[in-house]
């Protein structure tokens, strides 16, 4: 099963376009293929209806700058001859262009799952070892307190030996591990 991880930075994404430029791509083609300019787009446009269409505004809608409207989409499809469709789902890849990206994608699919699956296992086995190191980590804790204790004790044991004045609690806690270990034959 595949995560949902968050694109990186550096990773490239593939944006979908929005509608208005598809609209935009399809009707700069179409023009092009006629070999019309935006000025003749836009006396055509002005001539059906829409005076407010000038050069500047096949331009921006080229370039997705301004939304289309849906009576301008109709009567650009009335100039161009194509279904209104057409221009937001513009049909330019044929079966043999189709099979390829669909390789492609299927291919480009089988390696993404198979990263994917691969940092899973990483993932799981990072795991395992932040468990492990985890134990180790508290064992030498625990390991590292009773070190220290014993230090402590026998350095205290030293100046007691030496006749150096220790804190009364200190002297007591000494002399009663010092019995214990007596009675153990430390």
């Amino acid at each position: 099963m595949l995560n949902r991880v968050e694109a990186e930075s550096d990773q490239q994404v593939t944006q979908i376009p929005t509608a208005e430029e598809l609209a935009g791509a399809e009707l700069r083609r179409l023009r092009q293929l006629r070999r019309w300019s935006q000025d003749e787009v836009a006396r055509r446009m002005s001539a059906s209806g829409h005076a407010n269409w000038h050069q500047t505004t096949v331009g921006k809608t080229e370039a997705a700058a301004r939304p289309l409207r849906l009576n301008e989409a109709v009567t650009l499809a009335a100039l161009f001859d194509i279904p209104v469709t057409q221009l937001v789902a513009p049909i330019t890849l044929n079966a043999a262009d189709i099979e390829g990206e669909i390789r492609a994608e299927g291919e480009r699919w089988e390696k993404v799952v198979a990263e994917n699956q691969a940092a899973q296992t990483a993932l799981e086995e990072a795991a395992v070892r932040t468990r492990a190191a985890q134990g180790d980590l508290a064992r030498t804790a625990a390991e590292a307190g009773r070190v220290r204790a014993r230090l402590d004790y026998l350095l205290g044991v030293r100046a007691i030996l030496e006749g150096k004045s220790l804190d009364p609690e200190l002297a007591a806690k000494i002399t009663v591990q010092y019995s214990r270990e007596q009675e153990q034959g430390r």
